[in-house]
Order: structure tokens, then C-alpha cells, then sequence
């Protein structure tokens, strides 16, 4: 049987952009010391990583470029794609019974003219037939 092929690398439109390290640790990841011990006051050294063969990577993000400008149209049309591809935002229905800024603290005369701009909002919309 045959190897499957590997799939042609995509151009990422929207690449991070690399991030500056600082020596600042967030409190979540600094280290928790519950009891000295002599274990803990003389940890071993930690290992150094082996460093990292950036070739592989490199050449499949410059394969993605060359693919991306030898057939822009497939590139713009993917975007368009994504850029539509989002949830229509939800709509939202005038309710007599929900009244936007309505809550129970609210002072009776405020109470009394937010109702009364809901109830005209209702008498204008309801007025339109179009």
C-alpha cells in the first residue's frame, strides 16, 4: 500500500505575531515550597532542552506562502469564507414584559417613564405595516 500523502501546508492569514519573553512568573506558576527540606535547597540542576530544528517548520510555512501567491484567488475566497462564517448576532425582540433598565430599585417616577418610552416605542412599531 501506498504512504498517504502529506496534506500542502495552508497559509495562516492571521499569524501571531511572536510574543517578548520576560523574567516575571504569574503567580500561578511560581514555584510552592511547603517544608524546607535539604531536598529542596539543593534540587538538581535542570536539564537544558535540546535545541530545536526550526528547518521543518520554516520550510512548510514558505511551501504555504509560495501555494498562497500562486493561487491568490483560493486564498481570498477561504477568507471570505471565514469572515461569513460567524453566527448571525441574535435578535433582539421589543418585549412588554422585559424592559431594558428596569429593576426593582429603581425609584417610581423612573420606573413610570421608562415604561412609558417602551409603550411608545411599541405604538410606533406597531403603526408601521411596511
Amino acid at each position: 500500500q501506498k504512504a498517504a500523502q502529506p496534506r500542502a501546508p495552508v497559509f495562516n492569514m492571521r499569524e501571531p505575531q511572536p510574543r517578548v519573553k520576560s523574567d516575571h512568573l504569574p503567580a500561578s506558576e511560581l514555584p510552592r515550597i511547603r517544608v524546607l527540606t535539604d531536598d529542596v535547597l539543593s534540587a538538581p540542576p535542570v536539564p537544558a532542552a535540546p535545541p530545536r530544528d526550526l528547518s521543518a517548520g520554516f520550510a512548510r510555512r514558505l511551501a504555504a506562502l509560495h501555494g498562497a501567491l500562486n493561487n491568490p484567488h483560493a486564498v481570498a475566497a477561504r477568507w471570505l469564507r471565514r469572515q461569513f462564517a460567524g453566527a448571525a448576532p441574535k435578535p433582539c425582540p421589543l418585549s412588554p414584559h422585559r424592559i431594558p433598565g428596569l429593576r426593582s430599585a429603581l425609584p417610581g417616577h423612573e420606573k413610570d417613564t421608562l415604561r412609558s418610552l417602551t409603550d411608545m416605542a411599541f405604538s410606533f412599531f406597531a403603526a408601521d405595516t411596511s
